[in-house]
């Protein structure tokens, strides 16, 4: 048996702006996918996971490396960058395998916290091994942002680039991506229940932009000078100066119109409860709110009397590992 986890994610400051130009940074979290993989004698795929919408599928790969799905809905969004990953592995290691592949994950699908990356790469990781491919985090973290792209048709190479390396990254399009010296930084994490679209909610942001470009363009540059001037503030830990930046950062994504009251009264919830900055994380329209304190336990616990998921967590070092 093969496992290995990667982390989820979230972003202090900077997503929808990233998608124009503008720099982000994202944070791996200590809540994981975990992925395990065990060799057939056979050509089948077996495909198991008990939280994500994933029951006992089989998959069979033929010899011109196309899939036959049984058992489940062939566009299931966890699937697809499942049979992406497997094609990926498989075409580097110019041979095919029959496994079972089982997932388990700690993070709710579709909350912005980067759950698809880290199937991703933690199903390449599996594979990596099981082929004798041995890939370091760094090609690891490449093949799931072409995975990525193969899906979604458009995807930023931080997400898998966190998931697989760990700890803070620095976005900016176009450009390198970068990891930060490590940090520690106390988060709660509330989840509004409702899952979001990523391609609907940057939709929205392009057509406001189209429509109104004098006013949404200063708004995507502000959220841009947020991030290079907040980075300081977690690189240097000043958890006041992140919160404030972070708030700003609320309202202006709130301004594009990819908020909700689900995701407002999370961070209400939070501010009030002692946070010293709370804002969406991801796409919204849905999905999840990050929130910094010390006081991790009274936030959660505010965010829960509000009749949501909340989870205390921390950024973690720790990238793609096997188990």
């Amino acid at each position: 048996m093969i496992s290995y986890s990667a982390p989820g994610k979230v972003y202090l400051y900077g997503e929808h702006a990233v998608v124009f130009g503008e720099p982000a940074v994202a944070a791996a979290i200590d809540r994981r996918v975990f992925t395990s993989v065990e060799e057939r004698n056979d050509d089948i795929i077996n495909i198991y996971s008990e939280d994500l919408p994933l029951r006992d599928i089989s998959v069979r790969i033929n010899s011109k490396g196309d899939a036959e799905v049984v058992g489940g809905e062939k566009t299931l969004a966890p699937l697809r960058y499942i049979l992406e990953a497997i094609d990926f592995v498989s075409d580097k290691a110019g041979e095919e395998l029959g496994f079972n592949l089982k997932i388990e994950s700690e993070l709710p699908l579709g909350g912005g916290l980067g759950s698809s990356a880290a199937v991703t790469v933690s199903t390449i990781a599996c594979l990596s091994e099981l082929h004798g491919l041995n890939l370091q985090e760094r090609e690891i973290a490449d093949i799931g942002y072409m995975v990525e792209k193969k899906v979604q048709k458009r995807a930023s190479p931080c997400d898998t680039f966190t998931s697989s390396m760990g700890g803070v990254t620095w976005v900016e399009t176009g450009k390198s991506l970068e990891r930060k010296k490590p940090v520690e930084i106390p988060l709660v994490i509330g989840f509004t229940g409702k899952a979001g679209s990523t391609q609907k909610m940057v939709a929205r942001v392009n057509e406001l932009k189209k429509d109104y470009t004098e006013v949404v363009g200063p708004i995507i540059k502000s959220i841009g000078d947020i991030t290079r001037t907040g980075i300081d503030a977690v690189e240097k830990e000043k958890l006041d100066e992140l919160g404030r930046l972070m708030n700003i950062n609320h309202g202006l994504l709130m301004a594009l119109g990819v908020g909700n009251m689900d995701l407002s009264r999370i961070v209400d919830a939070s501010r009030t409860a002692g946070a010293v900055g709370a804002k969406i994380t991801g796409a919204g329209g849905g999905g999840c709110a990050v929130a910094v304190g010390e006081n991790q336990k009274k936030i959660s616990t505010a965010i829960e009397a509000n009749g949501y998921e909340a989870f205390i967590t921390n950024i973690t070092e720790n990238g793609v590992s096997r188990e």
